[in-house]
């Protein structure tokens, strides 16, 4: 990665933790139609909260794995916005810094990464702890990312919008971001886990089903291009 590449990375990570500490764009329940009026599509370099079917969201923290890959967990957490399921959305790994505003169209493959950790949503060939199918994890920094960080945005229409689903697919796997209510961490298999009452994500091969289906919730949102 490019100095210039990575000048720009952190100065957009910049940008959306000032609009967190200070109101920014961050939705929230009383104000979420007039955010999604003003901020109908989920563009570049925007920090968004991923809800999936479930009602839970993604979400990611310094713990690492027990076991499989031992880089950080990520895993699906109920209850109201947080700053630790924000996700910045980036351009693919080796392609070229797209504009902060620019849609997100459906289709096109973009990184997520954590905001509070700085790490990029990843995925590879380990398994996840409890139901076995692919790890999720949160992996490298601004100057280390590979294309296990890739993520093709599937979704109808031109556009990734807020309100619709999307279902984010492993570029390097071809499989599908998941969750899924029966797969929770419990003290019955994660005794004294930090993460009990949160759910397991992972990636399946499977794409048929509501596991898969995510949408965009609360964030920082920058204004799209040329509005």
């Amino acid at each position: 990665m490019t100095r210039t590449t990575t000048v720009a990375l952190r100065a957009a990570a910049a940008v959306v933790v000032a609009c967190i500490c200070f109101g920014g764009a961050l939705g929230d329940d009383d104000h979420d139609d007039d955010h999604m009026s003003e901020f109908p599509v989920v563009t570049m370099l925007s920090a968004v909260q991923l809800l999936h079917s479930s009602g839970y969201r993604l979400h990611s923290h310094p713990i690492s794995y027990g076991s499989g890959s031992g880089q950080q967990s990520v895993t699906a957490l109920k209850g109201a916005a947080n700053h630790e399921n924000l996700f910045q959305v980036h351009n693919a790994d080796k392609e070229p810094v797209v504009a902060a505003g620019s849609p997100v169209k459906c289709g096109s493959v973009v990184r997520l990464r954590h905001v509070a950790t700085k790490k990029w949503l990843h995925s590879h060939l380990h398994d996840s702890p409890i139901s076995k199918n692919q790890e999720v994890s949160c992996f490298g920094d601004a100057g280390q990312s590979d294309t296990g960080d890739n993520w093709r945005v599937q979704c109808s229409g031109e556009n990734w919008t807020r309100d619709a689903d999307v279902q984010l697919v492993h570029v390097d796997t071809n499989t599908y971001l998941s969750a899924r209510l029966s797969n929770m961490f419990t003290q019955g298999n994660c005794p004294g886990c930090p993460i009990n009452g949160q759910l397991e994500v992972y990636c399946q091969r499977s794409s048929s089903d509501q596991q898969t289906k995510w949408k965009t919730a609360e964030g920082v949102f920058f204004r799209p291009s040329g509005k």
